[in-house]
C-alpha cells in the first residue's frame, strides 16, 4: 500500500573584481581554447537530459576549458537568453573544483546583471553553499524593490543556509503580497529548519485568508522538522474548508507519529462521503491508520469500503489499511471487490486476501480467475496459494454479492505475485 511521506553570455559583465567589463565576444576571444565555446553550446548543454560531462558532449567541451569555464558561466549568468543561464547555473554549481572562487566570481558579478535575470545567479550561490554568500541571499529576498520572481529564486537560494539572517528574511518573506514567495519562504524555513521560525509558520499555516499551498507549505515545514508545534495547527487545519489543506495535514499528522491524531482521523473518515472530491483525503486517512496499525480503526476501515462511488485510489488505500490491520473479518467485503473494472482494485483485493489467509474465500478467488488479466490471475493464484495453507477450504461466504464459485484450474500458478511498484510520491518533495 502507498505510504504517507510525509521538485553566452552577458554582454558587459565583468567576473572579477576590478576586472575590466568584458563583452561576450571579447572575453571568448581571450579564453584561448574556450575560444570554441559559444552561445550555442551552453544553449545545447542545457538540454542535455542529465547535464554530466559523460553524457553530454557541448559541457565536456566547455569544461575542458578549466578556468576560463567559470569567467564563461559567470558572464553567462545575465544572458538575455534564460536557457543560457540556466546551463550556466548548473555548471557553476556541479560538483568539484574550487567552490569558494565561484562564489566570489558570482557575487563580484551579481550588481552588474539586472535585477530581472539575476534568479540563477542567487540559485548558483545558494547551491554552492559558501557562508559568504547567506548575506547577498538574505539582502535579495528582503529587498521588495526587485523583480518578485528574482526574490523567489534567493528564498530558494537560502535552503542551505541557517544564520539569523536567513531566518529574519525568509519570515519576512512569508508576509509578502506575492504567495509563490511565501510557499518558498516556507519551504525554505522547512529544509533549513530553525525553531525561531515555528511560530511565524504557524501563523501563515493558520491565516484564513492564505493561499492553500501557501499554508501546506508552511504545515510541511512545521511537521518535517518534527516541531511539537505542529500537532494543534496540524489538527486545526483538518477543519479548513479547503480539501487539499485538509489531505496535506492529514498526511503531515501521521508523518509525526503520534497516536494521539488516530481517534480523530477514525471520526473523520464516515463524514467524506465516497467521491472524486473526498478521494484523497480518504487516501490519506487509510494510509497513516494503516501505517500506524490502529486497530481501533478497523470498523471506520470495513464501513469505509463497503460504501459504493470511491475513486479507485481510495480502494485501493482503504483495502491495504485492512491488509496492514489483519482485519480477517473484513475478508467478505475485502471479496466483493474482487469484482471491481478497475483491475489494480482487483489485484489489491486479492493480495489483501492472500494476506489474511481466511479459506472461505478461496471459492470466491476461484470464480475470479476468469477475467483474463494476467496480472489479476497471478495475484489471485498467489493468494488462492496462501488461503489453502494450514487449512481447508470451507464453504462459500453466505453473501448474495459473492460469485457463485467455480472449479479451481490444477495446472494455475501458484507463484507468488510481483510486489505492486511503490507509488510516487511526490518534494517535492518527499518530506513536509
Amino acid at each position: 500500500m502507498t505510504r504517507p511521506t510525509l521538485r553566452l553570455f552577458a554582454p558587459l559583465v565583468s567576473a572579477r573584481r576590478g576586472a575590466t567589463t568584458l563583452s561576450a565576444l571579447a572575453l571568448l576571444s581571450a579564453t584561448g581554447p574556450a575560444g570554441a565555446v559559444d552561445h550555442k553550446t551552453l544553449e545545447t548543454a542545457s538540454r542535455c537530459p542529465s547535464f554530466t560531462v559523460a553524457t553530454c558532449a557541448p559541457l565536456a567541451e566547455l569544461l575542458e576549458s578549466g578556468e576560463a569555464a567559470t569567467d564563461i558561466a559567470v558572464a553567462a549568468l545575465g544572458d538575455d537568453d534564460a536557457t543560457v543561464r540556466l546551463a550556466a547555473r548548473r555548471v557553476l554549481a556541479m560538483p568539484g573544483g574550487d567552490a569558494a572562487a565561484r562564489t566570489r566570481a558570482i557575487m563580484d558579478a551579481l550588481t552588474s546583471i539586472p535585477a530581472a535575470k539575476r534568479g540563477e545567479a542567487l540559485l548558483a550561490l545558494g547551491e554552492l553553499g559558501q557562508a559568504d554568500a547567506e548575506a547577498p541571499l538574505a539582502a535579495a529576498v528582503a529587498d521588495d524593490t526587485i523583480d518578485a520572481r528574482t526574490r523567489i529564486h534567493a528564498a530558494a537560494g537560502l535552503v542551505k543556509f541557517k544564520g539569523e539572517a536567513s531566518r529574519l528574511a525568509l519570515e519576512k518573506a512569508l508576509f509578502s503580497a506575492e504567495p509563490r514567495l511565501q510557499e518558498t519562504a516556507a519551504v525554505s524555513l522547512g529544509r533549513g529548519y530553525m525553531p525561531e521560525a515555528g511560530a511565524a509558520l504557524a501563523n501563515r499555516a493558520l491565516a484564513e485568508m492564505t493561499s492553500g499551498f501557501v499554508r501546506i507549505a508552511a504545515a510541511r515545514a512545521l511537521a518535517g522538522a518534527k516541531d511539537p508545534r505542529a500537532v494543534p495547527v496540524l489538527g486545526l487545519l483538518l477543519v479548513v474548508p479547503q480539501n487539499d489543506v485538509q489531505e496535506a495535514a492529514i498526511l503531515a499528522l501521521g508523518y509525526l507519529r503520534t497516536d494521539a491524531v488516530v481517534p480523530a482521523l477514525i471520526a473523520m473518515l464516515p463524514t467524506l462521503e465516497p467521491g472524486r472530491e473526498t478521494s484523497g483525503r480518504v487516501t490519506a486517512i487509510a494510509d497513516v491508520l494503516g501505517s500506524f496499525v490502529a486497530q481501533s480503526a478497523s470498523t471506520a476501515l470495513s464501513a469505509a469500503l463497503s460504501r459504493d462511488g470511491h475513486e479507485p485510489r481510495a480502494l485501493v488505500a482503504l483495502i491495504g489499511a485492512l491488509a496492514a490491520l489483519d482485519v480477517k473479518d473484513a475478508a467478505p467485503v475485502l471479496a466483493r471487490r474482487l469484482s471491481e473494472s478497475d483491475v489494480k482494485v482487483a489485484i489489491a483485493a486479492a493480495e489483501a486476501l492472500g494476506q489474511l489467509a481466511v479459506p472461505t474465500v478461496i471459492p470466491t478467488l476461484q470464480a475470479t480467475s476468469d477475467r483474463g488479466d494476467a496480472a489479476l490471475v497471478k495475484a489471485l493464484a498467489w493468494a488462492i496459494e496462501a488461503c489453502s495453507k494450514g487449512a481447508a477450504p470451507s464453504a462459500p461466504v453466505a453473501d448474495p454479492a459473492v460469485p457463485v464459485p467455480v472449479a479451481a484450474d490444477p495446472a494455475a500458478p501458484a507463484t507468488a505475485p510481483e510486489a505492486p511498484p511503490d507509488g510516487a510520491a511526490a518534494p517535492e518533495e518527499n518530506s513536509p
